[in-house]
């Protein structure tokens, strides 16, 4: 196609809806049992192996291993199989009572508002991460792999990580 005849409109982000808000922040926490103080470290996406849930679990297992004072959170929907596959394998890794498994939100900016950390460790196929963008404009810090747009969302505000490697997520967490 001649450059002359495209234009590239960029995702734009809500930033009305998707901004820092401290009420939202307490009442999910709140909802959600987290008390003052424990930081939460949440993924948000759907269940699906292209998210690669199974790397951010061992990343998860390798946090867990230096620091008690976090809890994790994986936000989204699925298929019922696939979401207990999941669950077996952070009950074999030993970290099942340090994450909350919660359906896919209705109001995912109080989600976004309610994390101290965002991670993204998809494996492929991703393009633009609205899930990234949208945390970034509540203040949330993100960890991402290096899939699709995420480096260039990102920038230098966040830190981003090879697919699949779980060490190099548990360090940027």
């Amino acid at each position: 196609y001649p450059s002359d005849r495209m234009v590239v409109v960029p995702n734009g982000i809500d930033t009305d809806l998707f901004t820092p808000d401290l009420l939202a922040h307490q009442q999910q926490r709140s909802a959600w049992g987290i008390d003052k103080g424990v930081n939460l470290v949440g993924i948000v996406g759907r269940l699906d192996p292209m998210k690669d849930h199974r790397t951010f679990l061992r990343a998860v297992s390798k946090v867990l291993a230096k620091r008690k004072d976090v809890t994790f959170v994986c936000v989204g929907n699925g298929t019922n199989e696939y979401r207990v596959d999941l669950q077996k394998y952070s009950e074999e890794l030993g970290i099942l009572k340090n994450i909350r498994w919660e359906p896919g939100q209705e109001n995912i900016e109080n989600v976004y508002n309610a994390l101290d950390l965002l991670v993204s460790t998809s494996a492929f196929g991703e393009g633009f991460s609205n899930t990234l963008a949208e945390a970034m404009a509540c203040g949330v810090r993100c960890v991402a792999t290096d899939v699709g747009d995420a480096r260039g969302i990102l920038s230098n505000t966040g830190i981003v990580v090879p697919p699949g490697d779980s060490s190099a997520v548990a360090d940027g967490i």
